[in-house]
């Protein structure tokens, strides 16, 4: 009996001193803001003073701008969003910004796949960036226990092992210092230079079939996000970014996904229009010119878009197209002007 306490022990002092050392090797990875999704620190020195909030994933984090918001909007608005962002992530955040800023307005953003993704299926990589945007080891603690599941705790202890070193391999560079993380400048967005889209050749047109079921956890997370806003009398609206005209000829079942937004943000009492239904979609956001890759818009497109935005937000008069085919079908018949 007293060989397996000393075992018990020595089994605990080991595994203490593994923490620890893991600690010192990942602080400053938590800290100091070394990857371009990090901005607890940016968060931490505007809280109180924001009253615009985005809440997306990638296409948000690279479309959405918030200089663009402060001017347009006359607000002081800041762009949450980052990549794989997965809902439960959107809403911790949420809640957490709520809480301390005076917010009248929250952007939800949605894509083609935001209520169709499947944890199971894409991992943890949403919700390792997610662990990197809190400074505070107690809020992470419980966003890692609430939310990685058993089975990826390994993967996301290497994984965060992985960064601190290239964090510390920052700093011996003298780089990556808290303070100086772009973010300070661009409010949570990441811009990106133009890169032409390929054009589609008409044989793969509408060949890859994408999930259109919504899934129940997702779409719990996305009404618990609203309900958290009405509860404050913020006011909502929600908003599909431009893809490329290459995906959305390439893609299927874009029209049902539509349909189940629609359906869903009616119910649910909260203003929503896709942008890739406006008319004169293709020429205002061309493939040439306006995307840094098939998914995402690059800094000009970004600009434009916002711009856009308010104006929808403002009720400025708009045109849209009734679906993905009636617009597809006037692009491809070269009529797709903007309404005049």
């Amino acid at each position: 009996m007293a060989e397996v306490r000393r075992t018990g022990k020595k089994i605990l002092l080991f595994v203490l001193l593994v923490s620890l050392v893991a600690a010192g090797i990942v602080e400053p990875y938590f800290q100091n803001e070394v990857y371009h999704y990090q901005d607890g620190g940016v968060r931490d020195s505007l809280a109180g003073t924001l009253d615009v909030l985005v809440c997306g994933s990638s296409h948000a984090y690279r479309g959405i701008v918030p200089e663009v918001l402060d001017e347009t909007l006359g607000c002081r608005a800041y762009n949450l969003s980052t990549t794989r962002m997965t809902l439960a992530g959107q809403y911790e955040l949420l809640k957490a910004e709520l809480a301390r800023n005076p917010v009248k307005l929250v952007i939800l953003e949605v894509s083609f796949d935001s209520m169709t993704r499947d944890r199971t299926q894409e991992g943890p990589e949403g919700d390792i960036y997610q662990l990197g945007r809190y400074r505070n080891p107690l809020t992470r603690l419980s966003y890692f226990f609430r939310h990685i599941r058993v089975n990826e705790y390994l993967s996301v202890f290497y994984d965060t092992l992985y960064r601190g070193v290239e964090a510390w391999k920052a700093l011996a560079a003298g780089t990556g210092e808290r303070g100086t993380s772009q973010n300070y400048q661009t409010k949570g967005w990441k811009p990106g230079d133009a890169a032409p889209c390929a054009v589609l050749d008409p044989q793969y047109y509408h060949t890859t079939c994408l999930e259109t079921q919504f899934r129940r956890e997702n779409v719990n997370y996305l009404e618990k996000m609203v309900a958290l806003c009405r509860d404050r009398g913020i006011s909502v609206v929600a908003v599909t970014l431009p893809i490329s005209q290459r995906l959305t000829l390439m893609y299927d079942g874009l029209d049902e996904i539509y349909t189940g937004y629609r359906d869903l943000f009616r119910r649910l009492e909260v203003p929503y229009v896709d942008f890739n239904l406006l008319r004169g979609k293709t020429a205002l956001f061309p493939d040439e010119s306006a995307f840094l890759d098939v998914n995402h818009l690059a800094e000009d497109g970004a600009r434009e878009f916002t711009a856009m935005m308010c104006r929808w937000i403002n009720q400025d008069e708009q045109a849209f197209y009734a679906s993905y085919a009636q617009a597809e079908a006037e692009a491809l018949a070269g009529r797709d002007f903007p309404a005049s």
